[in-house]
């Protein structure tokens, strides 16, 4: 007798038209319970790949003996006399790729309904209607069809995607098995009316009304075990299909003048259309929950206080937009303040599926619906561009970037997308807006590069969700003033007021001392208390005490590495001096600072360079090398501003 572990394998069928696997673990604790759910299809696989890695490969490797299935043995109703453990599990696997139970949808449901509720980041308090719960946009994989002459080709389409029949991942991103895809016309009529049936029927299965549903369970089925059955049982043809392929060719012969019937091989066109059926049902059934857009919550964004007020501001502008079901929310700042990394973290943290549409100076009204590509195969194709699946995608983030270097008659087109009806027209097609999908158009100010100006019509479409995406803060009066959105000249009177205002913000410091070996292991919270206490010589007790009893922070401070520790802060405090002053003449494009600005990006490239150097001088002339190497006119200009802004400010430095 062989004991495989605690499992054992059995067949289940709780309908005439279910076949699949099912891998029952015998109850040992209550995390394996699972309160008696049923295993998802990739679940099985794993635990039938890690018996046979035990039981076929390590067993194989230690003894050089093979496990057989003695005479007489069955799995279920499967005889598997003869056979080797190897070849069993193998099958199992084969089927389990090519099949999803339907009961995943149901357990897919039951797990939602039990989740639980997720804490939402500080930014989204408030707002927690933006968490997208409807339901995702999960379209069907069809048969499309490209006829030449008297002779078409079918391949499947979904989202704008196109697999093809004989090719691999590596060309389209998913292995499909090679079959008869082309036809003649006349074979195509018949076919066609078959997967147009097929297509019906599995809307039926995902629609509302209970007995349509039931029936297209029963057919669809019905389809896929007369088909396991064609596939594993030489010479059985598959008689339902057989059937619908005879319908299918009566109705044409009937609606088609001159059609040759009898020059259709009605076996050889079943046969065909059963490998088809196979493709577009493992296909159908593995697409997916219609999630895959949604973009995971990345660890690498670091919530530091302007970031998380640049979320709360965005916040504001898509909950407007959200509300009144109209408009749109405009995101201008320059280059490098973190515009697509907040849009496309806000999709994340409010399960939303994130489309970004880029636009560029010499687009046309065509390019913002459909781009075309050529093949020497197919020839040319037409794809829907992002934007049109984004609009159409319900509970989507459409960000619709660098729209101020689009034509101001190209911008004129995205008008409708802010009105009431929210729609994008072109060439006389209008192309509704689906359920509360959130629009942002960002762009950099006017005076950058290659924008241009963005038309008053389309301002007025984002009246009161309009905000700009700021560079991080120097100081604490910079950042308080954003809060309590201060001018300029009430910060200078409350810095007048409170000197503590004036003391340099851990804000962007936050996202740059983890790179740095001195700080690993500190958290948010110790780092900007050890730099309150360094950077900014603090004289409140509390905190002084607080660094004093926390045991990491006193190591550094005081022990052998103190002196060290203490420069490192002062020079990444430096860093962010000089890149503040240049931000700032790049905002205002004065000094020779009108071409590139100092982004987040450049500044983690500058502490990587500090890392090495331990030099604030050499980390910034290393980025100004760098930047010579993009051939930009005027960029020597640049340059030379930048190294005489480097030497003031460090000039001016007092060692500590």
């Amino acid at each position: 007798m062989l004991y495989l572990s605690r499992y054992t394998l059995n067949f289940i069928h709780k309908s005439p038209y279910r076949m699949s696997e099912k891998l029952e673990k015998k109850p040992v604790s209550n995390t394996e319970k699972e309160g008696g759910r049923e295993l998802s299809p990739a679940e099985v696989v794993e635990h039938l790949s890690k018996l046979k890695q035990r039981y076929c490969k390590e067993f194989g490797d230690k003894t050089g003996a093979e496990i057989i299935f003695p005479k007489d043995t069955k799995i279920g109703d499967m005889d598997v006399s003869g056979q080797s453990l190897e070849t069993v599990l193998n099958g199992f696997i084969a089927r389990l790729d090519s099949y999803e139970p339907p009961v995943v949808q149901k357990q897919f449901e039951a797990e939602v309904s039990t989740e639980k509720a997720e804490e939402v980041p500080s930014w989204l308090l408030g707002h927690e209607e933006l968490v997208w719960n409807g339901a995702h946009d999960n379209p069907l994989w069809e048969v499309q069809a490209k006829q030449h002459k008297n002779e078409v080709t079918i391949s499947y389409e979904r989202r704008g995607m196109t697999l093809n029949p004989g090719r691999d991942k590596e060309e389209q991103g998913r292995d499909v098995e090679s079959l008869k895809n082309t036809f003649n016309l006349e074979e195509w009529k018949v076919l066609q009316k078959v997967f147009d049936d097929y297509i019906s029927l599995e809307k039926d299965l995902e629609g509302q009304d209970a007995m349509a549903k039931k029936a297209a369970k029963e057919q669809i089925f019905a389809i896929v075990k007369e088909e396991n059955e064609y596939r594993n049982e030489a010479g059985k043809e598959p008689e339902l299909l057989k059937k619908k392929i005879e319908i299918a060719l009566e109705e044409v012969s009937k609606k088609t003048r001159g059609f040759k019937k009898e020059a259709i091989d009605v076996q050889i066109l079943t046969q065909n259309a059963a490998e088809i059926l196979s493709q577009l049902l493992v296909l159908n059934r593995t697409r997916g929950d219609g999630k895959e857009k949604i973009p995971e919550i990345s660890s690498d964004v670091k919530e530091f206080p302007s970031f998380d007020l640049n979320m709360k501001n965005l916040v504001e502008c898509l909950s407007t937009q959200h509300d009144q079901d109209k408009g749109m929310t405009l995101m201008l700042g320059e280059a490098g303040t973190g515009k697509n990394i907040a849009a496309e973290y806000f999709a994340a943290n409010t399960k939303r599926p994130f489309h970004w549409f880029p636009c560029g100076r010499g687009m046309e009204a065509i390019d913002l619906v459909a781009h075309y590509e050529f093949t020497t195969e197919e020839g040319t194709k037409r794809f829907l561009t992002d934007l049109v699946r984004g609009i159409q995608t319900p509970g989507a983030v459409v960000m619709i970037d660098e729209v101020n270097s689009l034509k101001p008659e190209v911008q004129a087109m995205l008008h409708g997308l802010g009105d009431a009806n929210r729609t994008l027209k072109y060439d006389g097609i209008s192309i509704p807006v689906a359920e509360d999908v959130l629009i942002i158009i960002a762009g950099n100010p006017a005076t950058y590069g290659s924008a241009g100006n963005l038309g008053e019509a389309l301002l007025s479409r984002t009246r009161g969700q309009s905000m700009v995406m700021e560079y991080p803060a120097l100081t604490k009066g910079e950042l308080m003033a954003r809060e309590e959105k201060w001018s300029k000249e009430f910060l200078e009177q409350r810095e007048q007021e409170d000197n503590t205002l004036k003391d340099y913000a851990c804000d962007e410091a936050v996202v740059l001392y983890e790179e740095l070996n001195e700080f690993r292991g500190l958290s948010e919270e110790e780092f900007a208390l050890l730099w309150d206490v360094v950077v900014n010589e603090t004289s409140q007790g509390s905190k002084i005490t607080e660094a004093g009893k926390n045991e990491k922070l006193a190591k550094l401070v005081t022990g052998p590495v103190g002196e060290h520790v203490k420069k490192t802060l002062i020079d990444m405090r430096d860093m962010l001096r000089i890149a503040d002053k240049w931000r700032k003449k790049f905002e205002r494009k004065e000094g020779g600072f009108d071409i590139v600005g100092v982004s987040m990006r450049d500044t983690i490239a500058l502490i990587r360079a500090y890392k090495k150097e331990k030099d604030v001088r050499k980390a910034y002339l290393t980025l100004i090398d760098d930047y010579k190497k993009n051939p930009i006119d005027g960029l020597e200009v640049t340059h030379a501003a930048a190294e005489r802004l480097i030497n003031d400010v460090l000039g001016s430095t007092t060692t500590v």
